[in-house]
């Protein structure tokens, strides 16, 4: 729902570790999971309103005049250390740190917002777990040693056996402390800490050490033999853990090729069902034809019905080749629930190493969307004449046998940690996209980015340009915030894909997410779906693309 333009939704970064994250957009945005969204009006005069809960009718009656700031509120808890400096002294006037671990929850968010978290929340900084932390154990110490103040003093050894002022008194008064800001802890432990008490019980100790060193030795021996006992009792049950593993994963590899085997079977007599119905379809109609141009219309569907039928019968044969070939434990990772293991697989099969065409696998039932993108794109680059190049110095050529033959493939490869800059040049102007699929499947755009927005991301026809460089990625951009362009890893397949075209395909909501920090973004499974989209809707003669693809080792 598109609002009018007195509407303005504060902008700064996201955190998973944010109570009040911001979202830079001209809407009025959907709530993030575990959290509410609130919004705040300021008026003209720059009073601010209470805020509110934005919810279905909230949200069609926001003002058309004044701003208004809208926040994403945690309504999950979130663990939280709170640290209090030199809390109180025990009986030998050494001063003791204490350490509250537990839960913090926010269960009156408006009040929340009211309190305290409104006034510290700004555009582009959200309120952190960290800062909350900070604020809470400022607020709640000064509270606490007026509570622990006086004449009493704490022996040194229950401080050391954590006895004394225990979790049960903080949990006794957080509540009252606050309550009025909305939030409750809960408290799981409360532990304390002091170098002067930890000295002196040192010194002590060590005296008590020397009386107890030839009971200690004994114990030592003993213990040394009980070491080794329990080496060999693990050693001996983790192989029997490894050998059932073993046995799990070669099991799993077999169910998977049973799997695939059987339903292409059964693809196959599902298609031949299919043929032989159509025949009697085409016998039928051409017996009750009353003219020879309906039988020839009959006979014309025949041919085209045996060309298909020729035509699956082949792609099932081959595809049950293709599965006979290929390595069980990939098949059982290309199956894999977690994404990152089905990634790396349906990479590796898609390479040189094996060349598997990801309309095979996607045919097979697996999910390979990024390998098919890619494939996409280097048949564009391909068609277009290498309209654009990437190239990289750092690469290192690796030839290998493929696995079942003697065919040798050359292999790109790059070591981990090295340089990730590469020189783009192109043949057409145009507005420049360059994408990065990383090892583990994710898609970062890295131009345009946090310093290069969408309309200044374009290139000359004739001219090479570096990433980073000046034009597209300002390396005093990158220094200045610590940040190193590099490759990362972990191991895999890695695609630089450079797209030059007439018009934009990042949007600039999009870009809206990235921040100096972290200039870069990364597309969601569903905006690559609509990238993909877009791409295929284009007219091919608007745009190319050039596709740098390479092992990182």
């Amino acid at each position: 729902m598109m609002m009018d333009s007195g509407i303005v939704v504060a902008e700064g970064a996201t955190s998973d570790k944010s109570f009040i994250p911001f979202v830079c957009k001209r809407w009025v945005p959907q709530p993030r999971s575990g959290s509410s969204l609130y919004a705040c009006i300021y008026e003209a005069d720059g009073t601010r309103n209470a805020p509110f809960l934005i919810d279905e009718k909230a949200s069609k009656n926001l003002p058309n005049d004044g701003k208004v700031m809208f926040y994403h509120v945690s309504v999950t808890p979130h663990p939280i250390s709170l640290p209090f400096a030199k809390l109180l002294k025990d009986e030998d006037g050494n001063e003791w740190d204490c350490h509250v671990n537990g839960t913090l929850s926010i269960i009156d968010q408006c009040q929340f917002l009211s309190s305290y978290a409104i006034h510290v929340a700004c555009p582009g900084i959200p309120l952190s777990a960290a800062m909350v932390e900070s604020w809470i154990a400022n607020t709640v110490g000064q509270l606490a040693r007026k509570s622990l103040s006086g004449d009493k003093h704490y022996s040194r050894k229950d401080l050391l056996r954590q006895d004394t002022v225990s979790a049960k008194w903080w949990r006794a008064q957080f509540p009252g402390w606050l309550k009025a800001y909305g939030i409750e802890v809960q408290v799981a432990d409360a532990s304390y800490e002091s170098a002067d008490a930890k000295m002196a019980e040192a010194e002590e100790a060590k005296q008590r050490d020397l009386e107890r060193i030839a009971r200690t030795k004994q114990l030592e021996r003993e213990a040394e033999l009980r070491e080794a006992a329990a080496r060999m009792a693990y050693e001996k049950r983790k192989s029997e853990i490894e050998q059932f593993e073993t046995d799990r994963k070669h099991q799993l590899e077999l169910l998977e090729m049973r799997y695939q085997k059987e339903r292409l079977e059964e693809s196959l007599k599902v298609e031949t069902a299919r043929r032989e119905s159509e025949k009697a379809v085409a016998d039928a109609e051409r017996a009750l034809a009353r003219d020879e141009q309906s039988a020839k219309r009959a006979e014309d569907r025949e041919r085209d019905a045996e060309c298909r039928h020729e035509t699956v019968l082949r792609e099932l044969t081959e595809m049950r080749e293709m599965l006979m070939r290929l390595p069980g434990d990939l098949l059982a990772q290309l199956a894999s629930r977690k994404p990152d293991i089905a990634h790396k697989a349906a990479e590796r099969l898609v390479s040189p190493e094996f060349d598997v065409s990801p309309t095979a696998l996607a045919s097979l039932g697996y999910r390979v969307d990024r390998q098919s993108l890619i494939r996409f794109l280097h048949e564009k680059e391909a068609s277009d004449g290498n309209v654009i190049t990437l190239e990289k110095s750092e690469l290192v050529s690796r030839t290998i046998e493929r696995p079942g033959t003697r065919d040798i493939c050359t292999l790109m490869t790059l070591p981990v940690r090295s340089a990730l800059q590469v020189t783009l040049a192109t043949s057409r102007p145009g507005f420049v996209t360059l994408l990065n699929i990383g090892t583990s499947g994710t898609l970062y755009v890295h131009v345009p980015n946090a310093y290069v927005s969408v309309a200044a991301s374009c290139v000359e026809s004739g001219q090479a340009y570096t990433v980073p460089g000046p034009q597209l990625l300002p390396c005093d951009r990158l220094r200045q915030y610590g940040l190193n362009y590099v490759e990362a890893g972990p191991s895999g397949w890695e695609h630089l894909v450079a797209i030059v075209s007439d018009t934009p395909f990042v949007s600039t909501e999009w870009l809206a997410r990235a921040r100096v920090r972290s200039p870069f973004i990364t597309l969601s499974p569903a905006e690559i779906s609509d990238l993909c989209d877009a791409l295929a809707a284009c007219d091919p003669k608007t745009w190319s693309a050039g596709v740098l693809s390479f092992l990182v080792e």
